[in-house]
């Protein structure tokens, strides 16, 4: 079984690549994190609520803050939070985007897991996981550290 971690960094990776449009470089990326985004929104939404969604997020920027810079530009109180997030990982370099998104998710999922338990969050991921990508919960167990 592998750590917690790097499944859920496998599993995050083939996501963002899977939403991936084809376009260039940042734009691409900062794009199907807004798509993920969204459809975690409206999915985990009617679990934990509006309200939870963007707490996890909020709680995952400020995590993340001190190591990506580019995320001290977001204002953590602004309504449309998610559209400046994806604005601003489209207006960086693809790499640091890339890095960034995939913090961001990793500690998304994270989160998820240490509030409701890996089984319950694998499945509701599984739920809105995009077709062509392998699902994460295969690989994943109730062994968490």
């Amino acid at each position: 079984m592998q750590p917690i971690e790097s499944t859920i960094h496998e599993a995050v990776l083939r996501w963002i690549a899977a939403e991936g449009t084809g376009e260039s470089a940042s734009t691409d990326v900062g794009l199907a994190v807004g798509r993920l985004l969204s459809r975690l929104q409206d999915h985990l939404g009617r679990v934990l609520g509006g309200g939870g969604v963007r707490a996890i997020m909020v709680r995952c920027i400020r995590r993340q803050r001190q190591d990506h810079h580019e995320l001290q530009a977001l204002a953590l109180n602004d309504p449309d939070l998610q559209t400046r997030l994806v604005e601003v990982l489209s207006s960086v370099p693809c790499e640091s985007a890339q890095r960034t998104a995939e913090a961001l998710l990793c500690s998304f999922v994270e989160i998820l897991v240490s509030l409701i338990g890996a089984t319950l969050a694998w499945r509701l991921l599984n739920d809105i996981w995009p077709p062509g990508a392998p699902p994460p919960a295969d690989r994943f167990s109730e062994e968490v550290p």
